[in-house]
């Protein structure tokens, strides 16, 4: 479309509570000593002598003697290495290993330290269980032995990180998340693992598995807008999502080269932009009187289709481009596609011993071969086949250099292309061979206001309407530049005037509800998209905005309205299967109202949908494709937690 949708909102994120990013993360140190009354922690990997220093604790909880005679009696059994039947000695044992690691760990030899914390969890663990350290023979332990062997099994991760053994410590952070799984420390020092392993898509797990513990830890704070200091900044979220996005893009790019299908606009953009040029009713004009679909389409049959004579084929192409002009006048612009695409085939087939495109347009007549190259060119350019467009309007430029509209087309192209200079080098060409194109004014000023440059969008807007005072489009847009500068009384004043040259426009009553929600009328915004709504039902753009106004303001019960929300973001994807902005949104709004991870799922699917249908632009591809990567890791992550729902309210 020639009209971004301005409004945004965040307000669907706010609902569920998701995420609050506020300071930088701070470098985690590793866990406590084995006792719980320790000063000191293991794993603070400072190279000075105070902070290597050993904890000082004092002796471990003590062992109940029952819990030791069941371990001696279980070991007697399986034949493993007996364990002391006396308590005292059980928790000499433990202690002697614990410190032992702590020397060890001061004197930085890691692995060694690791070797004694092992030693120290074999002991408290049920010697009968030859997997050592498993869930199984944990849940048989008492909660003061549970909460030793996890500070043990944390300061043996702690040293296999210090030892540079990334696996090693990944799976003694599981352990400890599958034994506890609010443990804070081993989920940070996983989280760092996986960032130096470059496992960019667990890490991004990890920090929304991070931050909905803290979401659920402080749900009424949050509820109330009490300001509280989240565990990751959005630095930290926005560098782990970098690094995924890229070969993300270039995965779902790859995926469109090897489908066949073909995706162009809704009926309405397209229309949007064939009224955006001058030529617009002249063409309609001519398309109506070359006869009708059926009448064409029965020439076409009494053609032989296997002919190879040069003359008829020749008068096949040149029906074909007739009909596909009908189809375009009848609003059928994927069958006036493959129109258009056959003719330029055949044409191109027939003669193909010719060295020159003068030769091929005398061949098929001068005017029809510029008006079917201009044409494939514009099919191409719906189709973003943005090479083969600029070729068609290259070769028709070459043949009629003087066509100011042609080379605005070639701009066009440019522009999709972000190739801005060489579109504002057509755009001033166009304007030498014709200082009163408005149609060169009108695009350029979306160059410029792509550029952010409003000063000079806005010259060429106003010198359009001083050139056609009734150029609805240029009115529009200018008022668009107005708001964008802050000047809503003459954005209204420009919006008066279109009002006054077509009353019943959707666009001026969906511009007007824009500007009203810029200045927080949401009753008024509502009401104009309404009418825009009514004027012409198959405008996406303000049942887009319409959701976002309801997002914004109290509903009946005092409560924004999401699930009408909702309604009008999927009537903007049923009359638009394209539309950008609409999967957007609506991802994000039932993101957040998803009731359970089913309901969440099914917006991964949904975003997957937007990347089949909609995403023709690489820019369009990031954007889908970072909500999704977003809405998988929070799902994944809220299922590690054995959360039923992300919704925290």
């Amino acid at each position: 479309s020639n009209k971004n949708v301005t409004i945004g909102i965040m307000a669907a994120l706010a609902a569920a509570g998701l995420f609050y990013y506020v300071l930088a993360l701070k470098s985690e140190t590793a866990s406590s000593s084995v006792s719980t009354s320790s000063k000191k922690k293991l794993d603070d990997g400072e190279d000075d002598k105070k902070k290597t220093e050993a904890p000082k604790s004092r002796s471990l909880p003590i062992m109940k003697e029952e819990e030791v005679t069941k371990k001696s009696s279980s070991a007697s059994e399986s034949g493993d290495k007996k364990v002391p039947e006396k308590v005292e000695d059980l928790n000499k044992l433990i202690e002697e290993a614990d410190k032992r690691g702590k020397e060890l760990f001061k004197q930085k030899k890691f692995l060694e330290a690791a070797t004694c914390f092992t030693e120290a969890v074999n002991l408290l663990l049920d010697e009968s269980d030859k997997s050592k350290n498993s869930t199984a023979s944990f849940e048989k332990l008492g909660n003061s032995q549970k909460r030793q062997v996890i500070t043990l099994l944390n300061n043996r991760s702690a040293m296999y990180e210090k030892a540079g053994m990334g696996e090693l410590t990944l799976e003694d952070c599981a352990k400890i998340l599958d034994m506890d799984i609010s443990h804070e420390k081993a989920r940070l020092r996983k989280l760092r693992v996986l960032e130096s392993e470059k496992k960019w898509i667990e890490a991004l797990q990890e920090i929304c598995a991070i931050q909905l513990r803290f979401n659920m830890k402080n749900r009424e704070q949050l509820r109330l807008g009490i300001p509280i200091t989240p565990p990751i900044p959005q630095t930290k979220l926005e560098e782990v999502v970098n690094q995924i996005i890229p070969d993300q893009v270039a995965h779902y790019l790859s995926q469109r080269k090897t489908k066949s299908q073909v995706l162009i606009p809704s009926v309405y953009t397209i229309l949007q932009l064939l009224q955006s040029f001058s030529g617009y009713n002249a063409w309609m004009a001519k398309a109506a009187k070359d006869g009708s679909i059926p009448t064409l389409s029965t020439e076409l049959e009494e053609l032989d289709d296997a002919a190879e004579d040069e003359e008829l084929l020749m008068k096949r192409a040149r029906i074909l481009s007739k009909r596909g002009k009908r189809y375009a006048y009848a609003k059928q612009f994927g069958k006036a596609i493959e129109d258009f695409e056959k003719a330029y085939d055949i044409v191109d087939k027939a003669t193909s011993s010719l060295e020159t495109d003068a030769e091929r347009a005398e061949k098929f007549g001068k005017e029809n071969f510029l008006e079917l190259l201009e044409w494939t060119g514009m099919c191409k350019h719906l189709k973003y086949e943005l090479r083969a467009a600029s070729q068609c309007y290259d070769r028709c430029g070459e043949l009629d250099p003087n066509n100011a509209e042609v080379l605005v087309k070639r701009a066009g192209v440019k522009m999709d292309a972000t190739d801005h200079e060489k579109a504002l080098s057509l755009f001033s060409a166009a304007l030498q061979i014709n200082p009163s194109s408005t149609d060169a004014l009108l695009h350029r000023a979306n160059l410029y206001m792509l550029r952010d440059n409003k000063e000079k969008a806005m010259e060429d807007l106003q010198q359009a309407i001083s050139l056609k005072p009734n150029l609805l489009l240029a009115h529009l847009r200018l008022a668009t530049v107005h708001m964008a500068g802050k000047d809503l009384d003459a954005a209204d004043e420009c919006l008066k005037q279109a009002e006054q040259i077509n009353p019943d426009s959707s666009e001026v009553h969906s511009y007007r509800g824009e500007m009203c929600f810029s200045q927080g009328d949401l009753e008024n915004a509502k009401i104009e998209f309404q009418k825009a709504i009514e004027c012409d039902a198959k405008n996406p753009t303000p049942y887009v905005n319409t959701a976002l106004v309801l997002m914004n303001m109290p509903g009946p019960n005092g409560m924004p309205d999401l699930p009408q929300a909702i309604s009008f973001l999927e009537q903007a994807i049923e009359i638009d299967p394209q539309f950008h902005a609409a999967y957007v949104h609506l991802g994000q709004l039932k993101l957040a109202c998803s009731s359970n991870l089913t309901d969440a799922r099914d917006v991964v699917k949904l975003y997957d949908s937007g990347l089949e249908k909609c995403c023709r632009s690489e820019d369009e591809v990031k954007d889908i494709v970072s909500m999704r990567v977003l809405a998988v890791a929070q799902i994944e992550a809220a299922a590690s937690l054995k959360m039923e729902t992300l919704n925290m309210q």
